[in-house]
């Protein structure tokens, strides 16, 4: 039929873009995905403590989004996160693959990219990359959008945001948004310069903190005491999850002359660097949830994704390069434990409060009646 025919040619046409994003391969979506979310969950969940200087007067100090939220944070934040990961992590294999495509060529692994294989031209690819991020754009538009301060109420920031709204941009979540491409386009050229890739793999893709963070607080604001050290941990985590994977290709690495930190570990000195990481990401996790006076759940999630690390590298075989794809891959749930105890934990502030509330009602009832009896 023709429509079939149609179809068939539709996707064959597109089938090299999709390969050049990684649509069939989402771990990288997951990754980049991860610590956003976790940064929209505890500031727009209750999770932390700060409170920003209000907009309107200084002497005030605002709750943040938390106020109505549900223990996940805006949903809409999320699912805005999420197209955005899809969106920006395509971008950024597009952009590695322009890149490396060279190199790409005299590694089995990725010698049938579309660009090494010739699938896609040169000119094809950037403008693959110039069109996600485009798309990109309407995204970080939405996440930027705060209410506005002259609006009624505008210091109640609901979990779901109206399109009846007053808005305005949150301009330090734009100019993060946009910093955002600078070690997105980095982080190709780091493995020609130095022995740590890995290490500018880390400041990207858990860029998501700053952004989240920025996205969920009143004014754009970003907390400081608490973000960095999750961000730290999020760069610790990518160091142990990256090593793994940059183990397949070591042989090919060194025979080109590009560095990674498999490289320069080594076999025999990869698993204490990687259980050093793991120390310190747990490390930093405890740090900001002492800070943020986080409940039990929270350290739950913390052990839990910790020892998911730990497994990894106990098991890991570094030279059978599918068992380090399966390890890699499988850090999918170490992000989503450290969600899962940062939402279970939101779960059980909220619970709280309202417990507290409820019981505090009838003294208060009890305190207004012996008033008007003395009265």
């Amino acid at each position: 039929m023709p429509w079939q025919t149609h179809w068939q040619a539709w996707r064959a046409r597109i089938r090299p873009y999709a390969q050049l994003s990684r649509w069939e391969r989402p771990i990288g979506t997951w990754l980049l995905l991860w610590p956003g979310a976790w940064s929209v969950a505890w500031v727009g969940g209750g999770g932390s403590v700060s409170r920003p200087p209000s907009p309107v007067d200084d002497n005030v100090s605002p709750p943040p989004r938390s106020t109505s939220s549900t223990p996940f944070g805006d949903l809409g934040l999320q699912a805005a996160f999420a197209i955005g990961s899809v969106l920006l992590r395509g971008a950024g294999c597009t952009v590695n693959d322009l890149w490396d495509r060279d190199i790409d060529r005299r590694t089995d692994r990725t010698r049938t990219r579309p660009l090494a294989s010739g699938a896609l031209s040169v000119r094809q690819g950037q403008r693959w990359a110039l069109w996600q991020c485009v798309a990109a754009a309407p995204v970080l538009a939405y996440i930027s959008c705060a209410p506005s301060s002259s609006a009624p109420d505008a210091h109640r920031v609901s979990a779901h945001r109206s399109a009846t709204d007053a808005v305005s941009l949150q301009w330090p979540t734009v100019y993060i948004g946009i910093a955002s491409l600078i070690p997105l386009t980095v982080y190709p050229l780091a493995k020609r310069f130095t022995m740590w890739p890995q290490a500018v793999l880390g400041l990207t893709f858990n860029w998501g903190v700053w952004l989240g963070w920025s996205a969920a607080s009143p004014g754009g604001r970003v907390y400081l005491p608490e973000a960095l050290p999750l961000y730290a941990a999020g760069w610790c985590w990518t160091m142990v999850y990256d090593t793994i994977y940059a183990h397949q290709d070591k042989r090919t690495d060194r025979l080109i002359k590009v560095g990674s930190t498999a490289l320069l570990f080594g076999d025999a000195r990869t698993r204490p660097w990687l259980i050093g990481f793991t120390g310190l990401f747990a490390a930093c996790l405890t740090t900001a949830g002492v800070h943020a006076q986080q409940p039990w759940p929270y350290y739950a999630g913390v052990a839990g994704a910790t020892a998911h690390l730990v497994w990894q590298i106990a098991t890991v075989r570094l030279n059978e390069p599918a068992d380090c794809m399966r390890k890699f891959i499988s850090n999918q749930w170490t992000g989503a434990l450290l969600f899962a105890g940062i939402v279970a934990a939101n779960a059980w502030r909220q619970r709280s409060t309202s417990m507290r509330a409820s019981e505090q009602e009838p003294r208060d009832e009890k305190s207004s009646a012996a008033t008007s009896v003395i009265g």
